[in-house]
């Protein structure tokens, strides 16, 4: 339709164009983006008129991000207590589950301190016997309040020593309610926090270890999320619960839905916010760090909207003609944001062309007319 548009136009409007060499091609457009017809050739070349309409669409926002997860979903795994490693068999990749032993340490500091709970644990006992006792004779008058002041003050003192040794036991996996003489033990598991996977491995036998070393880190896949990257003139049409689908570069015809349920409120240094989506399911596959492409779907967007042959295309912009009267036409641009083979929707630079009379069809003839004159120049 536009190749006979432009023909038409051609022949009938442009044939009192000088001419010209036909290997002569135009680099730029004239400064000047005014174009003058008569109404004869308004009508010979089928230019119609009207208002820009404001219509809603259910446009489709193009982003990309990666697969993340959540900081509470990160585990870095140390020891309290420095050791050596005796055991472990992990890799990076290696499936665990939340208790399971992922290492084994051995020191003689887990021995003293068993030794030390239970030497405090043995003279507990005995403290406490002193302080009742001195509380009979004390009732009895047969020993002074100095005495019964003094067994309290010792036995409290030795109450607090235990239950802190206790903690410290606990800390490094063992039970202190459980712990005799006779199974005091040089060594301590190592339990893993969460069900998940090994991304990373920094210890292998034999190897001392502090309490401010990393061993392992886990990462729990149950609550990854999609973290995409939003361009600033993206931003207005985003929303949270807007609808997202997103699918791999491996595999792209399958398609993984997701909802939006924060926005970033700070730009980076490519002047893009971090947009971060809940998937609708868990997806094993997708593993942190996977690049995926995706389009947010903005379902009650409303952009001014003209015919497919009222928008043209010039050295990778898009323009619009307003027609100011008396066959004077305005060349205009505007940012193309989504286009159907019957209407293309964008956004204007300048809110007052919203008002104004524009070119509703052909507008691509009077880019011809146009170019012929940069030509001719």
């Amino acid at each position: 339709m536009r190749t006979f548009t432009i023909t038409l136009f051609t022949i009938a409007l442009l044939a009192s164009c000088s001419s010209k060499d036909a290997n002569q091609s135009p680099e730029q457009l004239p400064s000047e983006s005014t174009v003058a017809l008569t109404s004869e050739q308004i009508q010979n070349a089928h230019i119609a008129s009207g208002k820009i309409v404001v219509a809603p669409i259910k446009a489709e926002i193009p982003v990309s991000g990666v697969i993340d997860v959540p900081p509470q979903n990160l585990y870095s795994v140390s020891v309290p207590m420095a050791g050596y490693i005796t055991q472990t068999d992990l890799l990076p990749g290696s499936k665990v589950h939340k208790g399971q032993t992922i290492a084994v340490l051995e020191d003689q500091s887990y021995i003293q301190l068993q030794q030390d709970y239970l030497t405090a644990s043995a003279h507990l006992e005995y403290l406490k016997a002193e302080y009742e006792r001195q509380k009979e004779l004390n009732k009895e008058k047969a020993a002074s309040d100095k005495n019964m002041q003094l067994a309290r003050s010792e036995f409290e003192t030795e109450t607090i020593a235990v239950r802190s040794l206790a903690e410290k036991l606990r800390l490094i996996n063992i039970q202190p309610e459980n712990l005799t003489a006779t199974n005091i033990s040089r060594s301590i598991r190592i339990a893993s926090p969460c069900d998940g996977y090994v991304s990373a491995v920094h210890v292998n036998l034999g190897k001392y270890v502090l309490p401010t070393d990393v061993l392992f880190e886990l990462v729990n896949p149950a609550d990854v999320h999609l973290n995409l990257s939003a361009f600033e003139h993206n931003l207005p049409d985003m929303a949270l619960g807007q609808h997202v689908m997103a699918w791999t570069n491996r595999n792209p015809e399958k398609k993984y839905p997701a909802e939006i349920i924060l926005i970033g409120q700070k730009f980076n240094e490519s002047r893009s916010v971090e947009v971060h989506c809940h998937f609708e399911a868990f997806h094993p596959e997708l593993v942190p760090g996977t690049f995926m492409n995706a389009f947010v779907i903005a379902e009650h967007l409303e952009l001014p909207s003209l015919p497919a042959e009222a928008v043209v295309a010039w050295e990778n912009n898009h323009y619009i003609f307003i027609d100011n009267g008396e066959g004077k036409f305005e060349m205009t641009p505007v940012k193309v944001r989504q286009e159907t083979e019957q209407t293309v929707y964008f956004d204007v630079l300048d809110p007052a062309v919203l008002s104004k009379q524009v070119v509703t069809s052909n507008a691509y003839a009077l880019l011809m007319k146009l170019k012929n004159a940069a030509e001719e120049e």
